[in-house]
């Protein structure tokens, strides 16, 4: 009897085990977030102090005198190689893709002559803006983001004409 006294304690130690185990599996999957590796930060993870850009308010003819953190080494480059063509329907831009430099997404600028408004945004170098009308002028200008945004692109211009 003594026998399975200790066989079913010995199962119980067990079970126990691979409980906890199982547990601590879980929860370092669950710290770890989608990069798998709880003990690196990811490149995209800015602390608060390395996003804090001050700038001093431009007084009339007085120059920028408070320095700032120069965090352009992390701004992506500039977004090149921009092209766009009217479907008939909607305008389909396309550039070349920034590889390596820790782009997030691209935003996408249009002005119709009231200035650059934001028009979308996209992971991948290319977009097609159904937002426009007939008989009109467009203009684009792309800009890639990381852990900052990057100049803008050179900018195109699409006129919107019935075929």
């Amino acid at each position: 009897m003594n026998f399975l006294y200790n066989k079913s304690r010995l199962r119980y130690f067990i079970c126990s085990f691979i409980y906890a185990v199982n547990l601590l599996v879980i929860l370092s999957i669950v710290s770890c977030g989608r990069r798998g590796d709880p003990f690196l930060p990811s490149p995209h993870d800015v602390s608060e102090e390395e996003t804090n850009v001050n700038f001093k308010e431009r007084k009339q003819g007085d120059n920028l005198s408070k320095e700032r953190k120069d965090i352009d080494i992390d701004r992506p480059g500039v977004p090149s190689g921009l092209v766009g063509v009217f479907t008939g329907e909607s305008v389909v831009l396309s550039w070349d893709e920034i590889e390596g430099q820790g782009v997030a997404y691209y935003m996408v600028y249009r002005d119709d002559g009231n200035g650059f408004i934001e028009a979308g945004k996209t992971t991948v170098p290319a977009f097609i803006d159904e937002r426009i009308k007939m008989k009109s002028r467009y203009r684009y200008r792309i800009s890639a983001i990381g852990t900052s945004e990057s100049e803008f692109s050179t900018v195109i211009e699409i006129v919107t004409e019935e075929r």
